[in-house]
């Protein structure tokens, strides 16, 4: 028989963990989530109402008289029903309150600041500093070639101007009958010069399509060292485990924890201090930890091309979390929800519900977003940029080219 709860209320204590729970109050008024459509399903189906209470992000914790805090210890004193919001399961919670079946492994990653776009606009970036050198060194022996054959041709040919100009593709000189070492010196060199030029353009022009970026932070480990060193703050929720499993990897840090990691009361602020050290370009930059369905979510919210979330591997993961939803000690359905629970998470709507998460935050926020804000541009401001820096050096090159080429043939004619 089928149990009746004859509109009983239970009292659901709430922890706000998107995509799982999402409260009426943030995230532009949506109210849902994978366990939200749980506890709901659940209400219709045992016919109960349901009166939730906002625990504001705190899961609870464990004192050293064997007291806890937060929703589970509201649970373990019996003055709410039921817990949702991405609870862990694990030893420490298990052996003092009843869970329903594990409806989700998630693990705990991070989320950083996108990487930057690295400038386009110096006419040097195309070749590493080496190569430079290479050309500089080519033409020091060029002009010293030049010293030496004017020594032994009549002729008094400027090999040195010649070379340079045909580094820039222009023809300075006749057709005159040259020396064979001179001939063999020219094919050579507009052989390397051609080969040169082309490799230079397509670098230039391949920059400005498609510029690099800087690196990036893939690994939990690599994060770590950026936090030791100072390169990066990370910000995570009131969680001890986090800032544990930071000081077994690192060891003891030469910082004050406090300074380069810091306690934010929700994901909302620390994606907020993320974005906004993305706009304003400031010196330290943040990261924050959290479970990776969560960071997807905060990501897709907040807008993509300001955060940076590392693919998923054992890598870039602290650890992995079991989730799962606690009851109160002396819950006297545990049998009948978990049953109920099961096959519900057997259907797959527990994803469903999740989905429809992403759908309704895609749909709030297109609808909160002006035309002008969603226009597709054909070029963007940082590209045409990038094309008016590369044109007015390409200008001021040519005009310092054609002042050398004045002056040198004003003072050394051609003969």
């Amino acid at each position: 028989m089928k149990l009746n709860l004859q509109n009983n209320t239970l009292t659901i204590g709430v922890n706000e963990v998107p995509p799982y729970t999402l409260l009426d109050k943030e995230y532009l008024h949506m109210d849902c989530g994978s366990e939200m459509g749980l506890i709901k399903a659940m209400a219709s189906y045992f016919n109960f109402s349901i009166n939730f209470i906002n625990y504001n992000k705190i899961v609870g914790q464990k004192h050293r008289n064997g007291s806890w805090t937060g929703l589970i210890g509201s649970l373990i004193d019996q003055q709410i029903d039921i817990g949702i919001g991405a609870i862990s399961f694990d030893y420490n919670k298990s052996i003092i309150l009843p869970f329903l079946y594990p409806h989700c492994i998630s693990s705990v990653t991070f989320v950083a600041q996108a990487p930057r776009i690295i400038s386009t606009q110096v006419l040097h970036r195309p070749f590493a500093s080496f190569v430079w050198y290479s050309l500089i060194f080519a033409l020091l022996i060029c002009f010293i070639f030049d010293r030496i054959q004017r020594q032994y041709n009549w002729k008094k040919i400027d090999l040195f101007w010649i070379s340079f100009a045909q580094l820039f593709n222009q023809n300075s000189y006749q057709k005159l009958s040259l020396p064979s070492y001179i001939s063999i010196w020219m094919i050579s060199w507009n052989l390397g010069m051609f080969v040169l030029s082309i490799a230079y353009s397509s670098c230039l022009y391949s920059l400005i399509a498609a510029p690099s970026h800087s690196m990036t932070i893939d690994t939990i480990k690599q994060l770590f060292n950026a936090i030791h060193s100072g390169q990066i703050i990370a910000t995570s929720l009131d969680e001890p485990r986090y800032i544990e499993y930071f000081q077994d990897l690192i060891g003891n840090s030469t910082n004050e924890i406090d300074d380069i990691w810091k306690t934010v009361p929700n994901t909302i602020s620390a994606m907020k201090m993320i974005r906004d050290s993305f706009i304003n370009k400031t010196k330290t930059p943040y990261a924050y930890i959290d479970l990776r369905e969560t960071l997807q979510f905060a990501r897709t919210d907040f807008g993509e091309r300001y955060f940076y979330l590392p693919s998923e591997s054992s890598f870039s993961q602290m650890y992995s979390n079991i989730l799962a939803i606690p009851l109160r000690t002396d819950f006297s359905f545990y049998n009948e929800f978990n049953q109920i629970q099961k096959r519900l998470f057997s259907s797959g709507l527990l994803n469903h519900w999740q989905q429809e998460c992403y759908i309704e935050l895609k749909g709030k926020r297109k609808a909160n977003t002006t035309p002008l804000m969603t226009k597709k541009m054909a070029f963007t401001l940082n590209q045409l940029n990038n094309f008016f820096m590369v044109y007015i050096q390409s200008i001021l090159v040519s005009i310092i080219m054609f002042a050398i080429e004045f002056f040198w043939r004003l003072f050394c004619p051609i003969r």
